[in-house]
């Protein structure tokens, strides 16, 4: 089978965090692609923080839309967290040929609906202009909030 599957990774991390998914549907045949977004394969180091500053959704939408165009068919976009919305967005501009949204982050004006998603907004809101600085969070604060409360 040819059919390609591009895995999308979410924020503070890279490639690896979907590498499973990736290992078992190549078993299944078909041609799996775990592409990084600048400056986070593996993942985002403190090296790397002044690298991101600045740089948006936007920027990775076009990261992973150049990686597609270079496939020899639409692939079927599979995005984790933040590779959700990047895998909307670039769904809407038609090169996939369907897509799969793993815990996907919300969109703007959607209100946090549980505990978790609660304190990690107070704690955004604690760290004061946190949106004109890289936030590189340790495995354990990302383990509780963003991937899916996983053993530490």
């Amino acid at each position: 089978m040819d059919k390609p599957i591009v895995f999308i990774h979410g924020t503070n991390a890279g490639p690896w965090t979907l590498a499973n998914f990736a290992d078992f549907f190549a078993g299944k045949g078909f041609a799996c692609h775990c592409p990084a977004y600048r400056h986070h394969d593996p993942s985002p180091s403190p090296e790397d923080a002044a690298l991101i500053q600045g740089l948006s959704i936007a920027d990775y939408v076009e990261d992973i839309a150049s990686f597609v165009g270079t496939l020899n068919a639409q692939p079927i976009l599979v995005g984790h967290s933040l590779g959700g919305i990047i895998a909307q967005k670039l769904a809407s501009r038609g090169p996939a040929s369907a897509i799969v949204l793993l815990n996907g982050s919300v969109n703007w004006g959607v209100l946090p609906t549980t505990d978790y998603e609660r304190e990690l907004a107070k704690m955004f809101i604690s760290t004061g202009a946190f949106w004109e600085e890289t936030l590189l969070p340790d495995f354990a604060t990302m383990a509780r909030f963003g991937l899916n409360k996983l053993d530490v």
